[in-house]
């Protein structure tokens, strides 16, 4: 067992995350009604920013997290994969009045991750070949959610030449997101090629060990319409000082009283039996299921599986022995809090 490109010693990682949806939202009204139709400070956003968001339902479980981005002409929203069209169809049944207008462009664009330390000399190269350098933004490599956008608009041509490079730290710190139009994509794969050449394209299976080693949770895994965000460790997704939204009631419920009944954990295991998804954890002092497993990767070592899983808040003590049980075998397994966002 072995993830080769995460064990020698590569410092920077490419990963194309075009399977992902985006939106473009224009229009006047566009701020005001996402900012009440999901849990985070949406008016709060100053341009060239970027942030995490939540859409959840009447019950305030999640239909999906998204990033939104902010420039001086319109807002991107980066959904989760195969939600673009879920997420626009939210929007449009709570516009009524609203002068807005939604486009869905995952097919007109591209969306590239470089994750790791090398990643600021990749974004400064980038802008400096593409965008026309902008020394205050990218040459300190962006701040924490920071965005800049560069876009040549040919009138009457669905696929101008656009890049936007924004900050997200998402798996690695620093980390950044390059959205491009279709026709800037190979290009902007060449240079990188070209002269960047020790970095390395991680496979999805490095991609999932990346995500659950950073305790992240996804769609559908851990976020589906059975959580709430206040189980998977989304709280600095929502907003406490704002108004209503979609799901408010139930959230501020959920954290006024401490009715939380389950929280997500990392999971380890020195097996070379790789666990199934769904499978009962058991702490070895009971025989009824104190979780279940949600996630599951081979380790950046290669020396065993990582995972997540949700268990119940009554589970405090990981120092006890726990078990992962599943056809009739049971593996040994350690649990770990996930440390809160700093």
């Amino acid at each position: 067992m072995s993830n080769t490109h995460l064990s020698d010693n590569v410092s920077t990682y490419l990963w194309d995350s075009s399977h992902c949806g985006r939106l473009r939202i224009t229009g006047p009204d566009g701020e005001d009604l996402l900012h009440r139709i999901s849990t985070n400070d949406i008016m709060g956003l100053s341009i060239n920013r970027s942030l995490m968001t939540l859409f959840t339902n009447p019950k305030g479980r999640i239909i999906d997290r998204v990033r939104i981005m902010k420039n001086e002409t319109c807002m991107i929203m980066y959904t989760s994969e195969n939600c673009s069209q879920t997420i626009q169809e939210w929007i449009e049944s709570y516009t009524f009045m609203e002068d807005l207008t939604v486009t869905d462009i995952t097919k007109t664009t591209k969306l590239i991750d470089i994750l790791g330390a090398g990643s600021v000399d990749v974004i400064d190269f980038l802008a400096n070949n593409y965008g026309g350098h902008s020394p205050s933004l990218i040459g300190n490599g962006l701040l924490p959610n920071q965005s800049v956008t560069y876009e040549q608009i040919v009138l009457d041509q669905d696929d101008n030449d656009l890049m936007i490079i924004t900050r997200t730290d998402s798996l690695l710190s620093p980390s950044y997101s390059i959205l491009c139009s279709n026709s800037m994509y190979a290009a902007i794969l060449h240079c990188i090629k070209v002269n960047f050449p020790n970095i390395k394209w991680i496979t999805p299976a490095e991609h999932e060990t990346l995500r659950i080693s950073a305790g992240i949770p996804k769609l559908p895994n851990e976020i589906n319409l059975k959580t709430n965000p206040l189980e998977i460790g989304l709280r600095d997704d929502i907003s406490f000082d704002k108004g209503c939204y979609i799901g408010q009631e139930v959230i501020l419920r959920l954290d006024t009283y401490k009715k939380v009944k389950r929280h997500l954990v990392k999971v380890s295991l020195e097996s070379d039996i790789a666990p199934i998804i769904g499978s009962d954890i058991v702490s070895s002092n009971t025989t009824t299921a104190s979780g279940k497993l949600t996630s599951i990767s081979l380790n950046i070592d290669g020396t065993g599986f990582d995972g997540l899983a949700l268990v119940k808040s009554v589970v405090h003590n990981y120092d006890q022995r726990f078990e992962i049980h599943q056809d009739g075998i049971a593996l040994n397994a350690a649990l770990q809090a996930i440390p809160e966002p700093e």
